[in-house]
């Protein structure tokens, strides 16, 4: 398992346009980008975007994403019953608690060093951005290109379902076998289950291990038919913001393809 050292990872999200991610987050977003190079990003479920943060460099630290990934290495190797695994999981929950409120303070602190830097360079982007964005959030697709008959533009479309266009987290993309000029783009926004809860009929109090987890997942917001001989700009833009991965996810492929 490749473990990824560099704290800057997720920054550059395509080669094409390696400044998307800059041009496409809000102010809010980057100041948290800039939190995780320090602190680092550990996700179990998304471990193909998690990285080491600039804390794991001090000295003995950098143990920790170490272990982690040996840990995961025993589990698929011997399962939940493996010994090894176990006394390595106690160990590393151990570091990790043990060093999580000065990885905070770590990251915390030179975050606040990085405000001045992060908003000038957010202010800098900020006109190529908004242009940018303004090129998909003003689009109206033809009547005949839309799932149903609308004079909305994108924005207001992406409104009535109570998002927009940057937290669009992911962008499906198929095209018609006998007009592949003709692409249909579904548009997917996260969103959060409710807690879920059983009740014990014989019971008037509800019990804690019945209370789930809020699950994060994705639902369809907007999909529309674009044909892209009319509107070129308008699918070129969605690349070059990088809108849910579109262009990321075609490299990757391409990046497969080559290998095969």
């Amino acid at each position: 398992m490749v473990i990824n050292f560099n704290p800057f990872a997720g920054l550059i999200e395509t080669r094409a346009y390696p400044h998307a991610r800059a041009y496409r987050t809000t102010l809010r977003q980057k100041l948290l980008d800039t939190f995780l190079i320090f602190f680092g990003y550990f996700n179990s479920k998304d471990k193909k975007n998690s990285h080491a943060g600039v804390f794991d460099y001090i000295p003995l630290l950098g143990l920790i994403p170490l272990l982690d990934k040996a840990h995961d290495y025993l589990l698929n190797r011997y399962g939940n019953e493996s010994s090894a695994a176990a006394a390595l999981r106690y160990t590393l929950t151990c570091l990790q608690l043990f060093f999580a409120l000065p990885r905070i303070v770590f990251a915390a602190v030179l975050t606040a060093i990085c405000i001045i830097p992060v908003y000038i360079i957010s202010w800098a982007v900020s006109k190529k951005s908004g242009e940018l964005k303004n090129e998909i959030n003003s689009f109206i697709p033809d009547a005949s290109d839309a799932e149903t008959s609308s004079t909305n533009t994108v924005a207001q479309s992406l409104q009535i379902q109570h998002t927009c266009l940057e937290e669009i987290c992911d962008i499906k993309v198929t095209e018609a076998m006998d007009t592949p000029n003709i692409k249909t783009l579904q548009f997917f926004a996260p969103t959060v289950q409710p807690e879920s809860v059983t009740h014990d009929e014989d019971h008037l109090m509800l019990e804690d291990e019945t209370v789930r987890p809020e699950e994060e997942t994705q639902h369809e917001v907007l999909k529309i038919d674009i044909d892209t001989t009319k509107h070129p700009r308008f699918f070129q833009t969605l690349k070059e913001l990088n809108v849910g991965g579109i262009l990321s996810k075609q490299e990757a492929e391409e990046r497969a393809g080559y290998w095969l």
